[in-house]
């Protein structure tokens, strides 16, 4: 069986035909989507929203930031059952939620943090008219 090193060199061997990239992943059912699923989907939201102001068209994304710090290989005594790495923080997350209209106007970001209590610090300096939760 190739090992760590086979890869290796086979991406250098190829390097001007092969590119490693960090992917996204999406679900299976997202990715099979033919033209004719999204030529159907623009028609039928043309005409629903014919009469509808742009002001009332409201497009909005939500952006997960994490501290996760990553795994890391470490070197331990064989046999030990769990192996940690201590660390001032561990995995969390921050959610961030951006609106927009059609007419281009921008909405204030609203910040979801994943705590029972929020922090005054968390908020100063933040965007202004931003709503925090």
């Amino acid at each position: 069986m190739p090992g760590e090193w086979w890869v290796k060199n086979f991406i250098e061997r190829y390097r001007n035909k092969l590119n490693l990239i960090a992917v996204q992943n999406i679900k299976r059912a997202r990715a099979e989507k033919t033209l004719s699923e999204f030529q159907q989907f623009f028609n039928n939201i043309e005409s629903v929203l014919e009469n509808v102001p742009p002001t009332h068209i409201v497009n909005y994304d939500e952006i997960n930031f994490s501290d996760d710090p990553g795994s890391a290989k470490c070197i331990f005594r064989r046999g030990t059952k769990y192996p940690e790495r201590v660390m001032n923080s561990s995995k969390g997350c921050i959610s961030v939620i951006f609106a927009a209209t059609a007419n281009g106007s921008v909405m204030p970001p609203y910040v979801v943090y994943k705590a029972e209590t929020m922090w005054r610090q968390w908020v100063e300096g933040g965007p202004e008219n931003a709503r925090f939760n």
